[in-house]
């Protein structure tokens, strides 16, 4: 697991998409300590 993002907290909006999963995810392998996701 990457510690880059360790202690960091990541809100994604536009979660619903696409780009908004994938960056969801990216967030979580590069080790962020929560991934909030929001959608409309």
């Amino acid at each position: 697991m990457a510690t880059k993002l360790l202690s960091h907290v990541s809100v994604v909006t536009w979660g619903l998409t696409e780009i908004g999963v994938s960056i969801a995810e990216a967030l979580i392998v590069e080790g962020a300590k929560r991934v909030y996701i929001t959608g409309r």
